[in-house]
């Protein structure tokens, strides 16, 4: 398999981990990707597997058109991974007929419940918090790398009775407003580390004269926010109040909880 994840706090990055050993095939930043201009021509011969967080009950735009602006040659299998707070509407919906309009073989979506991240409105977990959320995971996780592995679709469990409106008029508004509208700001305690600039997925920041200066690419992944070290960036009201969230990586995950 070729495993490609979007990630801005590392949810995604963790189940896209999580499942590159459990099916021994390796992992590629969707982020970097973009971000620095590679190549979009892929081939494998094993299938192909996505795996990103839903933003308002859909893959993040840039997510959708990394599909439909890349070749994927040989194995024409194509899984989708997303990872999400309670549901993910009709998500799997509109992801299929992406899929499907690229020439690729859908075989199915599954969405996996990860600790919420969008401070924009909500309190970050605690640590204890996230840890729970994502053991409570794990054997979702495990079901999907089996099904992955034999051959079989995957399929969805948390949908929601109005996904249709959520996936459509909801998300449609979020990509026409809410990211255009939205300003992330910049507390004096800024140190312009450039932290934020490495953290952000689809390189929409530069450090000039030690702040952070933003173009209009922002997916609304927040990962600027939540890696800053001194908390310096927010967005809305009382977002600095509500806390950072990081996901772990995988890899200490497995150390601290898994192992032994």
């Amino acid at each position: 398999m070729m495993i490609f994840y979007f990630s801005g706090t590392g949810n995604s990055r963790f189940v896209a981990d999580y499942l590159s050993e459990q099916l021994e095939d390796e992992c590629f930043s969707i982020g970097d990707i973009v971000k620095n201009k590679l190549p979009r021509r892929f081939y494998s011969q094993k299938p192909y597997i996505l795996v990103a967080p839903i933003y308002a009950w859909r893959l993040p735009r840039m997510v959708e058109n990394f599909i439909m602006r890349s070749n994927f040659q040989g194995n024409k299998n194509f899984y989708v991974v997303a990872t999400m707070g309670k549901n993910s509407g009709s998500c799997a919906t509109y992801t299929r007929k992406i899929v499907d309009s690229v020439g690729l073989t859908y075989r199915g979506f599954c969405g996996i419940v990860m600790p919420n991240n969008y401070v924009r409105n909500s309190n970050m977990p605690t640590e204890e918090e996230a840890i729970t959320i994502i053991k409570n995971s794990l054997p979702r996780m495990a079901e999907v790398a089996r099904d992955i592995k034999i051959g079989d679709p995957i399929t969805n469990k948390r949908v929601h009775f109005a996904g249709w409106l959520l996936s459509g008029s909801v998300n449609k508004g979020f990509n026409q407003f809410m990211l255009k509208s939205q300003q992330i700001t910049v507390e004096n305690s800024c140190v312009g580390c450039g932290t934020c600039a490495d953290a952000c997925p689809t390189g929409n920041i530069e450090i000039k004269n030690n702040r952070p200066v933003f173009g209009d690419r922002c997916t609304s992944c927040y990962a600027c926010l939540h890696h800053c070290p001194e908390a310096a960036l927010g967005v809305g009201k009382n977002s600095q109040k509500r806390g950072q969230y990081r996901c772990p990586t995988y890899a200490d995950f497995k150390e601290a909880y898994l192992n032994g």
